[in-house]
């Protein structure tokens, strides 16, 4: 844009000069610079934790290959999607159109334009409940008021945050259910999601933040986190109940023999997440959000998820066999009982 306006003005008459009134590409510099260095410190992180756990280098190399070939993954998304790094281009794809000037009327009528925003600690979900409060008190008999913009865009969408919550935990519990072939051990692999949950808003309402969409982001992804711990507890559970253990002596061994690869890798991703916690400079909200919701997500997934999802495997376990026996009672008596002319 700025050779594009420096070609345009040698054609300009002489005398004539332009000036930027609102350069926002040092932002966006600034902005991109923040993230490329919160990934750096995220994956020295990353590699310090593994190294300590696994104690040996040749050991640590293959689980940090795979973090750059994430990240590799991921920036190879982006581009094959038209987005960049820019923390704006990946929620939304920008387009310039022409468009006519600012009127002053709404719906064909006249109408006066009040623009405002959330105050510290509020989110805009409560300023808007705030102003229709405001507005349906003192507002005279033939006046209403009418949503525009953003304010519009989040009233229109309405609950489809909790859509995409409940779309998500169906679409694990459905991959779940075919990958072990049964509907009762999703059930208690999904047991883990609602503390992960309870512990990303737990950490924003400490920390004073608000549920905006880079929250919300974070919480999706804690469905998948969390259900990762719990599939390694269960996975074991089912294998020692193969091997003849009872529910609760299988659930019990499971969480001891898994306990370190889950505190491994729930506490490589925490510290990977910290520099989001800390971010300072351009952009540090929306980091911030995100890291704080992940962060106290997962350690309250990791820690509660390890006393209680061994308990749930166990109860569903045995509420599983309890009702397969009870169905198939009456067909093992059926089969006792002697034909019709045979000595009983």
């Amino acid at each position: 844009m700025q050779k594009a306006l420096d070609e345009m003005s040698k054609t300009f008459a002489q005398g004539v000069s332009y000036k930027v009134a609102l350069d926002t590409t040092e932002f966006v510099r600034a902005s991109i610079d923040e993230v490329v260095h919160t990934l750096i410190e995220a994956v020295i992180l990353v590699v310090l934790v593994v190294f300590i756990f696994l104690q040996n280098v040749r050991a640590t190399i293959i689980p940090v290959l795979a973090v750059f070939v994430s990240i590799f993954g991921t920036f190879a998304g982006l581009l094959a999607l038209g987005f960049s790094i820019n923390l704006v281009s990946g929620l939304l794809k920008t387009t310039y159109s022409s468009g006519p000037d600012l009127l002053s009327r709404f719906n064909n009528f006249p109408a006066a334009k009040i623009t405002g925003d959330a105050a510290p600690g509020y989110s805009s979900g409560q300023a808007l409940a705030a102003m229709e409060a405001v507005a349906k008190e003192a507002l005279p008999p033939g006046y209403a008021y009418g949503w525009s913009g953003e304010a519009f865009e989040a009233k229109k969408s309405g609950n489809t945050t909790a859509i995409v919550f409940v779309f998500g935990i169906v679409m694990v519990f459905l991959i779940l259910a075919a990958q072990y072939e049964s509907w009762s051990l999703p059930l208690s692999i999904l047991s883990a999601v609602p503390f992960g949950l309870f512990g990303a808003l737990v950490a924003i309402l400490l920390r004073g933040l608000s549920n905006d969409v880079y929250f919300q982001i974070g919480m999706v992804t804690l469905i998948g986190l969390a259900a990762k711990n719990a599939i390694l507890i269960v996975e074991f559970a089912v294998l020692k109940q193969k091997e003849g253990l009872s529910h609760a002596d299988a659930a019990v061994e499971a969480a001891k023999l898994r306990l370190r690869p889950i505190v491994m890798t729930s506490l490589a991703f925490i510290l990977g997440a910290v520099p989001l916690f800390i971010a300072s400079g351009a952009g540090s909200n929306a980091r911030h959000s995100i890291g704080t919701g992940i962060i106290g997500g997962m350690i309250a997934a990791t820690t509660l998820a390890l006393l209680f999802v061994p308990l749930f495997s166990y109860l569903i376990g045995t509420g599983v066999d309890k009702w397969a026996r009870r169905k198939g009672a009456p067909a093992a008596a059926t089969q006792a009982e002697p034909a019709a002319g045979e000595p009983s």
